[in-house]
C-alpha cells in the first residue's frame, strides 16, 4: 500500500461512526506504532475474545501481551478490559490465567478513572460467572441488550437482578437497536435506567435516515435522568468522572472505545481483529484466527494494517473533530494562530449553523439539539 492511500476501506470496524473517524488515517509502517509511545504514561489494554475460538488461543494471546510488554516497558493500565466474548470462549482457569499475566506484564492503575471490566450478554449472568469475576476483581460490567422486543422478557429481569446481587462498582449496558422504534426504545431507557448504570451506549441510531430513533430524542430522555451524552452514543450519570472531565473540556476519544481520560496514550487492542492506537497511530490485527496464529507462531504481532494522519494540517483538523464528539463544541483557534486549513472548517461550521446544527458563541461553535443528528455528517465534512 502506497503511503498516501486512505485507510478508510482497511480498518474493518462495525461502528459506521467510528469508521468515519478512521477514514482520514494514511498507511504507515507499523514501526511508526513506537516511535511516539510515551512511556510515562498509563495504558488502556483491550484483549478481544471472539467466539467459538481454539483451544491454543489463550497461550497466543498471553504471547502477544508478552510482546507488548517487551516493547512498551513497565507501565500501568489504567484499563483492561475483556472485548467481546470471553465468559463463552474461555474456562474458568483460561480467564483466571490470562487476567493473572496481564496483571503481571502492565500493573492495573487504582485510580478514580481506572476501568477492570468484561463484556458479557444475558445468557452469561450465572452466579458461577458473577462469582468468578468478582474474586478476580473486576470492577465493571458490560451488558449487551437486544432491545428490538419488550422489556418484559424474565431472563433479563433476572438478570439484572443478580447483577445487583454481586455489587459491582460499574455496570453498564450496551443496547442493540437496529429494527426498534423510538417507542420501544424509550421504554427500555425507562426500564433500564432504574438500576442506575454508570453507562448506557446505544448502537445504531443516527447510522441511517430511515432510523427512527435520533440522538435528540434519546438525549432529551435521558437528561430526565440525570444523563448526559458523550461522543455519538454514550450517556453516563452527570456525576460520572467522564462527565466531569466533559466539563473541563479535557476528554479525549479513541475509537473504537469511545471517551477515555486523557493519560491515556496508548490503547493496545490484543486479539484477533482488535484495534488499538500507540504513539497517535492506529492499527488492527489480523482477522482470521489462522493468520493471528502464524504471525505470533514466528514471533511477530499479528497487524495487517496501521495507519496516522498524514500531516499536522490532518492532524489539527482531527483534533477540531475531537472537539466536536467529546464536547459537543468547537473552539477555533484566533485568528493569528490559525492553520491553513482554518478558512475551510469556519465555513463548515457556517454551514451548520445555517442549518440549525449550530450556534456561534465568539470563537465557539456549539451543537445545538438538531445537530446531534448530523454529527457525523459534520465530521465527515471537517475530514475531506
Amino acid at each position: 500500500m502506497r503511503t498516501s492511500e486512505k485507510q478508510a476501506s482497511t480498518f474493518k470496524i462495525r461502528s459506521e461512526a467510528d469508521a468515519i473517524f478512521l477514514g482520514s488515517l494514511i498507511s504507515c509502517n507499523r514501526d511508526a506504532l513506537f516511535k511516539h509511545s510515551q512511556k510515562n504514561f498509563p495504558i488502556a489494554l483491550n484483549l478481544h475474545f471472539p467466539k467459538n475460538i481454539n483451544p491454543g488461543y489463550p497461550d497466543l494471546l498471553t504471547r502477544e501481551i508478552s510482546i507488548y510488554a517487551h516493547k512498551l516497558g513497565e507501565r500501568k493500565a489504567i484499563k483492561t478490559w475483556l472485548r467481546g466474548a470471553p465468559l463463552k470462549s474461555l474456562s474458568t482457569a483460561e480467564i483466571t490465567e490470562i487476567a493473572f499475566f496481564a496483571a503481571t506484564h502492565f500493573q492495573m492503575d487504582e485510580g478514580d478513572h481506572s476501568e477492570y471490566g468484561f463484556d458479557c450478554t444475558v445468557s452469561d449472568i450465572t452466579e458461577n460467572n458473577l462469582a468468578l469475576m468478582k474474586g478476580l476483581h473486576f470492577t465493571t460490567l458490560r451488558l449487551s441488550i437486544d432491545v428490538s422486543f419488550a422489556p418484559k422478557n424474565t431472563e433479563i429481569l433476572s438478570a439484572l437482578d443478580l447483577i445487583k446481587h454481586y455489587k459491582f462498582q460499574e455496570h453498564h449496558y450496551r443496547l442493540y437497536t437496529e429494527g426498534t422504534s423510538w417507542n420501544s426504545l424509550s421504554s427500555w431507557l425507562v426500564f433500564l435506567v432504574k438500576n442506575h448504570p454508570a453507562i448506557i451506549e446505544i448502537i445504531g441510531i443516527n447510522e441511517s435516515e430511515n432510523n427512527v430513533p435520533k440522538i435528540n430524542q434519546v438525549t432529551g430522555t435521558m437528561s430526565k435522568y440525570a444523563y448526559i451524552l458523550i461522543g455519538d452514543r454514550f450517556f453516563v450519570k452527570n456525576s460520572h468522572p467522564l462527565a466531569l472531565l466533559k466539563q473541563q473540556g479535557k476528554l479525549q476519544y479513541i475509537p473504537p472505545w469511545g471517551a477515555s481520560h486523557p493519560d491515556i496514550k496508548d490503547s493496545v487492542g490484543l486479539g484477533v481483529g482488535a484495534i488499538g492506537r500507540i504513539g497517535g497511530a492506529f492499527y488492527q490485527n489480523l482477522r482470521t484466527e489462522m493468520e493471528y496464529v502464524a504471525d505470533l507462531s514466528e514471533g511477530r504481532l499479528p497487524i495487517c494494517c496501521s495507519g496516522q494522519h498524514s500531516n499536522k494540517n490532518s492532524q489539527q483538523q482531527w483534533k477540531l473533530v475531537e472537539q466536536l464528539i467529546c464536547l459537543h463544541k468547537i473552539s477555533m483557534p484566533t485568528h493569528k494562530s490559525r492553520h491553513p486549513a482554518a478558512k475551510k472548517t469556519e465555513g463548515i461550521l457556517e454551514k451548520a449553523c445555517k442549518n440549525g446544527w449550530m450556534t456561534k458563541q465568539g470563537t465557539d461553535f456549539i451543537m445545538q439539539s438538531q445537530g446531534l443528528n448530523h454529527m457525523h455528517e459534520i465530521c465527515t465534512a471537517l475530514q475531506l
